[in-house]
């Protein structure tokens, strides 16, 4: 997979939330005499991705770390943590199911202080990161300060260059036209939009607009075998290898849970048994070897993007509000004590808002 490499501008306003005063764009990499910053970016404009290539290029300087795994584990029993500038993806993904959206950064924090304040980046969505956030953290690195930049949008070239490099894609420039012509513009600017764009006209006709994008896309997805995953396929409605996606992924993202396990005896609290979902095992296992989800380690499966479990979960629960489950049950799932969304299940209630036509 092509990466092409990412500007970004700081946002300099004091509490650096959105709307905040942005400077002049700079490569990501110009950033790395920070002692710590956290890149903000909106869903599937490739912030992991970003994290990664940073990881790569500082070798075995730097370490990659999801934050589930530093808010979760105990910096005493991981070594290799220490001495390390550490890239940790994911704050928004664990703030989901907890009581205080500060708690997962509280224990972030702790082990910081455990490893001895190292150099650290930090990946979240811009809806999930607060206020007082930056203040927090910047305790906790080497020098006491903390920066908070914006992940730019793909300009032109680089929309190019990962269109050059699809192999679904004959002529980029093209597609491009294409694209603008049709009023899908804006699908250029994100990566993870980018390539749904592409499945969905590579899996048939150009999609009238965003849904009808993301509709064709995951279809494509649920009817391609991941070789990653399990076993020899043995279901051939990709409609239904699609709604068992969804259900499971409305269980994850409901639970902020990560995963599933395929087997009780590979569950744990992150990863539980993927019947959970109240589907049938070989259903699961369907769903699980679709390119809708992604192998981790041996035994366990993630969904592939959350911008994609968020569509699908949303496609489920509209179709079981349609047979009769009544919305407002669906929605005290999604929402807290003030009867207002949960800011993690944001994108997921938007999403369900268009399946379910108000």
């Amino acid at each position: 997979m092509i990466i092409v490499p990412r500007t970004c501008t700081e946002l300099r306003d004091e509490e650096a939330t959105v709307g905040s005063r942005p400077t002049s764009s700079q490569p990501l990499s110009a950033f790395r005499d920070r002692s710590a910053y956290v890149l903000l970016g909106d869903p599937g404009m490739g912030k992991s991705t970003a994290l990664q290539k940073e990881a790569d290029d500082l070798g075995p300087h730097g370490m990659l770390v999801s934050a589930r795994d530093l808010a979760a584990l105990d910096a005493d029993s991981h070594p290799e943590w220490k001495g390390k500038t550490l890239l940790i993806d994911g704050l928004d993904e664990i703030r989901a199911g907890e009581a205080s959206p500060r708690t997962p950064l509280d224990r972030i924090r702790r082990n910081l202080e455990k490893l001895g304040k190292p150099p650290f980046r930090l990946s979240c969505r811009h809806a999930d990161w607060l206020t007082t956030d930056q203040r927090s953290l910047a305790s906790s690195s080497p020098s006491g300060k903390m920066i908070v930049l914006n992940l730019d949008p793909l300009e032109d070239r680089q929309a190019k260059a990962l269109l050059q490099a699809d192999p679904n894609v004959h002529d980029a420039g093209k597609f491009m036209t294409e694209a603008r012509d049709r009023g899908m513009a804006g699908l250029l600017r994100n990566p993870q939009t980018l390539r749904l764009l592409v499945r969905a006209v590579h899996a048939g006709a150009w999609p009238a607009g965003r849904k009808d994008a993301f509709d064709q896309a995951c279809l494509a997805m649920a009817d391609e075998f991941n070789e990653e995953h399990l076993g020899v396929r043995t279901l051939k409605d990709p409609n239904r290898i699609l709604d068992t996606a969804g259900r499971m992924c409305a269980v994850l993202l409901v639970s902020g849970a990560s995963g599933y396990a395929t087997s009780a005896a590979k569950a744990d609290s992150d990863h539980p048994c993927m019947t959970v979902c109240g589907r049938l095992r070989n259903d699961c296992r369907e769903a699980v070897s679709s390119s809708l989800f992604r192998h981790v380690v041996g035994g366990l499966a993630e969904p592939v993007h959350r911008q994609i479990a968020e569509y699908v979960a949303a496609r489920h629960i509209a179709e079981l509000i349609r047979d009769g489950l009544p919305a407002l049950r669906a929605l005290a799932l999604i929402c807290g004590p003030d009867g207002g969304v949960v800011s993690q299940l944001r994108g997921l209630s938007a999403w369900l808002a268009v399946h379910s036509g108000y």
